[in-house]
C-alpha cells in the first residue's frame, strides 16, 4: 500500500486553508451586513449618476442632497441596516425612476439614460473595493491567529496525530461550506426584489377584488395611509447572529486542529525579546520562576475565593524569570520574526484567492485520495487470487 502521509499533508494543509479562507469570508460577510457597505458604494455611484446628468465637474451640494432625498425615500420603504441606515444596494432602475418622478421630475429621463453606465462602474468599483477589504479581513485573521505558514506545515508534517485529526475533519468542513454556499445563493436572489412593490398590488382595481381586499387595499380618506417604520428586518437581524456564529465555530474548529491564536504573553514575551530580554528556561525549555522551579501550563496563584495556593508552604509563583539576552540570541530572535513574517504574508497570499478555489482544490485532493485508495484495494485482491491459485 502506498505511503499516503505527503499526501494527507498536502490534504491537512489546504483545509486549514479553506477554514482560514471560510472565517476572512464570514468576517467580511458580517461587516457588511452591519455596516451595509454596499449601499454606501451605490450612494457614491448615485452621487457620480446626477453629478453627469447635471455636468458638473464635482458633487455640489445641490447634488449631495439629491441624493439624501432618495436615500429618505428608500428609507420610507422600510428597508434599513442594523444601524438604521437606509439599504439602497439593490435599488432597480425602475425605483429609482420612480422615485425621482415624485421629487426632481426633469431628471428621471436623464437618470434612466445613465443609469446602466453607472451601474457597471458602482459594480466594478465594489468588486474591487471588496478585494481590498478581504485582504485587509486577511491580514488581521492570520496575525490574530497567529497563522505562520511554515510553522503550520510544518506542525502538521511532523504530528501524525494532528495531521489525521484535520483530515478527519475536512470532509465534513468542505460539506458545510458548500451548504452555507448554496444558501447564501439562494437568498441573495430574491433580496433585489424585496423594496420593489410587486405590480399587481399597485395596479389591482377595487372592483375586481373583494370587498374585504379592496378595503385593505384602500384606506378611508378620512385616515392617512401609515408610512411603515424604518427598522432593520427580522432576517436581517437573524443573519448577523448566525455570521456571527459561523465566526466562532471555524475559530473554534481552527483551535482544534491544534493551533492557537497570538495571547498576552506571547506579545509580551516578544516585545521583552526586542528589549534584549528573554524567560529563563531550563534544559528541556521550560520556563522557570524566580525560585528556578518549573511554571506549568496550568499554573494559577489564587484560587476561586482569591486566596493564595500554597504549595510546600510557600504561594505558588506563576510569573517568569527573565534574563538578558545575548548578541547570538538576539539575532536569532530577529531572523525568527522574519521567518513568522514571510509565513504571514505567505499565508495571507493564499488566502487572497478566497474560499471557493480551496473548496475545489480540497475535492480534487479527496478524490485523488480515494482513486489511490481504490487501486490499491484492487491490487491488493488480485495478489490474493494469484496466491490462492
Amino acid at each position: 500500500m502506498p505511503d499516503l502521509s505527503t499526501l494527507d499533508t498536502v490534504i491537512a494543509m489546504v483545509i486549514v486553508l479553506l477554514v482560514l479562507s471560510l472565517i476572512v469570508q464570514a468576517i467580511q460577510s458580517l461587516i457588511k451586513k452591519l455596516f451595509k457597505l454596499k449601499s454606501r458604494i451605490v450612494l457614491n455611484s448615485l452621487t457620480d449618476l446626477f453629478k453627469y446628468i447635471k455636468d458638473e465637474g464635482v458633487a455640489s451640494a445641490e447634488t449631495k442632497k439629491l441624493v439624501k432625498r432618495v436615500q429618505d425615500e428608500f428609507a420610507k420603504l422600510g428597508r434599513v441596516s442594523f444601524w438604521k441606515n437606509p439599504i439602497v444596494e439593490s435599488i432597480e432602475k425602475e425605483e429609482l425612476a420612480k422615485i425621482l418622478g415624485k421629487i426632481e421630475p426633469n431628471i428621471e429621463a436623464k437618470a434612466d439614460e445613465w443609469f446602466d453606465l453607472v451601474k457597471k462602474s458602482f459594480e466594478e468599483r465594489y468588486t474591487r473595493h471588496m478585494k481590498t477589504f478581504a485582504v485587509i479581513i486577511s491580514i488581521g485573521v492570520v496575525i490574530y491567529l497567529n497563522a505562520d505558514f511554515f510553522r503550520i506545515y510544518q506542525s502538521i508534517a511532523r504530528d501524525d496525530v494532528q495531521r489525521s485529526l484535520i483530515v478527519s475533519k475536512g470532509q465534513a468542513i468542505l460539506d458545510a461550506s458548500k451548504e452555507a454556499e448554496k444558501q447564501s445563493s439562494a437568498e441573495t436572489k430574491p433580496a433585489a426584489s424585496v423594496a420593489t412593490p410587486t405590480k399587481p398590488a399597485a395596479t389591482a382595481s377595487p372592483r375586481t377584488q373583494s370587498p374585504q381586499v379592496a378595503a385593505a387595499a384602500t384606506p378611508p380618506p378620512s385616515q392617512p395611509t401609515p408610512s411603515p417604520k424604518a427598522s432593520p428586518t427580522p432576517d436581517e437581524a437573524k443573519e448577523v447572529t448566525e455570521a456571527v456564529h459561523q465566526v466562532s465555530g471555524l475559530v473554534s474548529s481552527y483551535e482544534q486542529f491544534g493551533f492557537a491564536p497570538l495571547n498576552r504573553d506571547q506579545i509580551k514575551t516578544w516585545i521583552a525579546s526586542v528589549g534584549g530580554e528573554t524567560q529563563v528556561r531550563d534544559s528541556k525549555g521550560r520556563i522557570l520562576n524566580k525560585e528556578n522551579e518549573v511554571i506549568e501550563k496550568d499554573c494559577v496563584e489564587l484560587d476561586k475565593d482569591g486566596k493564595p495556593i500554597l504549595k510546600d508552604g510557600k504561594p505558588v509563583d506563576c510569573q517568569p524569570a527573565w534574563r538578558g539576552m545575548t548578541s547570538d540570541e538576539w539575532w536569532a530572535s530577529r531572523r525568527a520574526d522574519l521567518q513568522t513574517l514571510v509565513g504571514w504574508a505567505l499565508m495571507i497570499l493564499l488566502l487572497s484567492v478566497g474560499a471557493p478555489f480551496w473548496e475545489d482544490t480540497l475535492s480534487s485532493l479527496f478524490g485523488v485520495k480515494n482513486l489511490l485508495q481504490k487501486k490499491t484495494k484492487t491490487g491488493n485482491g488480485k495478489e490474493k487470487e494469484d496466491a490462492n491459485a
